[in-house]
């Protein structure tokens, strides 16, 4: 210690000096780094020696005066923040604080918030051992400033110190607060002043737009007069003026041109001059009636032009009235329209054929139906009307294209003149509707060899630019006068017959009757009634209960389809399954069914209830690419497992396109879906397909339960469908059970499940669910 004091000495100066500069040096330093202040070497020796520290050996260092030689207030903190030193500057600023022994430095702050944000970085300086720097309200309830407040970690040997330092802001602050006020005040001024520059601007622009308008308003009328000469002058159409009576007095260049006549050939003539002689006396006394009751006529005039040419022309003529009202000048502008009148008789050429075909079109039909009908009516004699559909034409646009399509329009146009007599009228409505107007027919049956006929042609493969198509055709015939005595009741009736046709299963033709138009008022009653269900949301799940033979307990359920009419009765979703299927609405409310009951039956699974629910798949389902991606799609929506959901498949589903369902059901029946086959034995499955097909259950039908109990031939045929079930390990369920002997049989035949009207018919959600709890 001694020595270092001796060093101290040589440097010129006292030890005292030389803690002093030393002191000064880390003041200087407490922004370096991130290590605590080692300040042992400038307070004591005692610290060198012991390793501790007397607080009240401060005063005697020349570190105390140092810091009492600082203009900033500056202090040192001991443990819990009281403030163990402070300098002259900190008691000029907050004598009360000054005076109290060891006070908690944190009462320096003014404000509550202050105190906590100052306690937390304390804190942290104290923990981490790192510099902090904050800003807050200080002082006294007599003095207060806004201060910086510098916090840094010191040690004096083995002991630790916060050494903080404060920065006063307050005239900074005020200066801020004062240059935020006169930024506004100038602001505030430049706005006023800007305000009164754009009222100023404001208000001569309008004085300059009233001058520009006064200017104009001059300009206006010898503009006018250079427009009149230059319309005039350089119209497409031609110009004549006469006088109150009739005398030509100016023509343009446009009327020569049209007419051949020169301005000197005409002026001071009448235009009668050019008059072809095609209107008669009423023609002009119609024309000059006009003009004096109304100033005005318009329409289309036959003239002559000077090398005696006649030619059609659209004239409006005018009369312009002078300053007392009486007429002064007639205007005459005309167009030649000889090309429009050509090609509007062009156009009404085309407008009587398909441009596709070549054949007569819809126009041309009903024409020709009409006078068909005419001269029935005077011979006494039919009129036979084929209203003729393509089978499957979509798909051809679908798959080949709209060029092939048309394609094959053409093709069959061909075919169907072939078919016909030579007195019969072959047309198309439009798309792959075409028509077929049969006069002079003495008895029905002479449509029928013809009808057949174009069956047969159009049932021939088409071979166009190496691609073979196929198509059939669909005929509804209805005949005058026996199905109506108009061409739009054949036509209608015709359209009804082939719509019927279409439902016998398409290639065929049939004949109108009423009752089959009581039939198709009926689908198309139903088609309403669904499409007003799905658009109302008046769809909804019934879900009948799969009871099991062995100890009747309810082992899942079929969902069923049902839908509400105006009337709010609910109607059994059955019957309009196929019109949903013919109009294309099946996918749609099929995947609405197959989400309902995935949700429904996620519910009973958090509800503690096992079930497996299946779900009818449609034939056009079944033809969908996307058919397993969706399903996969609404379980992983719905959160439902696979192994509790069941699709059931029509054996008409299956057989349709046997080799592509093999393949959809062995990705279905892949991620653990239950697979079944509905209506088994109504259908026309083989068992060699009932072999490939990945089934898991077969749903005996109804019509082979109903006389089971009376007819051994159903019995057999059970009995036989069960063994061939269950030796391809499928489960047996037996649908239509109305009566407990018919149960008795079936469950001894070996039947492993049961559903119908005995235990229960499809009902709601809630109600099946009390059913579940209720054999539980």
């Amino acid at each position: 210690m001694q020595k270092d004091r001796n060093a101290q000495g040589n440097t010129g100066g006292s030890p005292e000096v030389g803690e002093f500069h030393e002191g000064l040096r880390l003041l200087e330093d407490m922004s370096l780094g991130t290590q605590s202040l080692d300040l042992s070497g400038i307070l004591c020796g005692d610290v060198a020696e012991t390793g501790t520290f007397d607080i009240r050996g401060v005063q005697k260092t020349a570190f105390s005066r140092l810091l009492d030689a600082l203009p900033l207030p500056a202090l040192l903190l001991e443990r819990e923040y009281r403030i163990a030193f402070s300098n002259e500057a900190f008691a000029r600023m907050h004598p009360d604080l000054a005076q109290l022994q060891h006070a908690v430095f944190t009462r320096i702050c003014v404000r509550q918030q202050d105190k906590q944000d100052l306690a937390k970085n304390l804190a942290y300086v104290s923990r981490e051992r790192k510099p902090r720097v904050i800003e807050a309200l200080i002082g006294s309830d007599s003095t207060r400033i806004w201060g910086r407040i510098h916090i840094r970690p010191v040690k004096v040997g083995a002991d630790r110190f916060i050494f903080v330092v404060v920065e006063d802001l307050t005239a900074e602050k005020r200066q801020a607060l004062l240059s935020k006020k006169y930024t506004r005040s100038l602001k505030q001024a430049h706005d006023e002043v800007e305000a009164r520059v754009r009222e100023r601007t404001f208000e001569l622009e309008k004085a300059n737009e009233e001058l520009k308008r006064e200017i104009a308003s001059r300009k206006s009328a010898q503009e006018r007069l250079d427009l009149a000469a230059k319309v005039i002058e350089s119209s497409n159409e031609a110009i004549l003026i006469t006088d109150d009576r009739g005398s030509i007095v100016d023509v343009n260049e446009a009327f020569t041109r049209i007419t051949g006549y020169s301005k000197e050939d005409v002026v001071g003539k009448n235009p009668k001059i050019m008059g072809s002689g095609r209107h008669d006396r009423a023609f002009w006394q119609s024309f000059w009636l006009s003009l004096k009751e109304t100033g005005q006529w318009r329409g289309e005039v036959w003239d002559r032009r000077k090398n005696g040419e006649l030619y059609p022309k659209l004239l409006s003529v005018s009369a312009i009235g002078g300053e007392k009202g009486a007429v002064t000048h007639y205007v005459g502008i005309f167009s030649d329209i000889s090309k429009i009148k050509q090609s509007e008789e062009r156009l009404e050429q085309l407008a009587h054929y398909d441009p596709l075909t070549r054949l007569p079109n819809r126009l041309l039909f009903r024409d020709r139906l009409k006078r068909a009908l005419v001269r029935a009516r005077r011979a006494k004699t039919m009129v036979a009307v084929m209203f003729i559909d393509l089978d499957g034409f979509k798909n051809v646009n679908d798959t080949l294209g709209h060029p092939k399509g048309d394609e094959l329009l053409v093709a069959v146009a061909e075919r169907l003149i072939r078919c016909v007599r030579r007195s019969d009228t072959v047309a198309r409505l439009g798309g792959d509707e075409f028509t077929v107007v049969m006069p002079d027919v003495s008895r029905p049956h002479q449509t029928i060899p013809i009808a057949q006929r174009i069956i047969e042609e159009l049932s021939k493969p088409f071979v166009l630019d190496g691609d073979e198509m196929f198509t059939s055709a669909s005929i509804g015939i209805s005949l005058h006068p026996k199905d109506g005595v108009d061409a739009d009741s054949l036509l209608k009736h015709a359209d009804t017959a082939m719509y019927h046709a279409k439902m016998q299963g398409k290639n065929n033709f049939q004949f109108f009757s009423p009752e089959m138009n009581v039939e198709i008022t009926r689908v198309v009653d139903m088609e309403l009634t669904l499409r007003r269900a799905v658009e109302r949301q008046d769809l909804m799940v019934y879900y009948q209960p799969l009871v099991d033979c062995q100890n009747g307990t309810i082992v899942g359920a079929e969902a069923l389809l049902r839908l509400k009419d105006l009337s709010g009765h609910v109607l059994s979703g059955g019957p309009y399954v196929t019109v949903a299927e013919e109009k294309g609405l099946i996918v749609p409310i099929g995947n609405w069914v197959l989400r309902s009951v995935c949700r429904q039956n996620s519910r009973w699974r958090r509800n503690g209830h096992s079930l497996k629910v299946a779900v009818n798949v449609s034939m056009r389902q079944m033809r969908d690419p996307d058919l397993v991606k969706t399903v996969l799609a609404i379980l992983a929506e719905t959160g439902l497992d696979a192994e509790y959901l069941e699709l059931e498949l029509t054996e008409t589903s299956i057989m349709a396109d046997p080799e592509t369902v093999i393949g959809t059901l062995r990705k279905l029946r892949g991620t653990g879906i239950t697979i079944s086959l509905d209506d088994f034995g109504t259908g026309y499955s083989s068992l060699s397909y009932l072999r490939q097909f990945p089934l898991d259950k077969l749903k005996i039908d109804k019509s082979f339960v109903n006389g089971i109990d009376r007819n051994p031939a159903n019995r057999a045929l059970v009995q036989a469908m069960v063994t061939v079930a269950h030796s391809l390990r499928m489960k047996v369920v037996a649908e239509g059970v109305e009566t407990e002997e018919q149960l008795k049989i079936l469950c001894g035949l070996g039947c492993d499940a049961w559903q119908g009207e005995h235990f229960s018919p499809a009902v709601p959600a809630a109600q099946f669910e009390s059913l579940v709890l209720s054999r539980a």
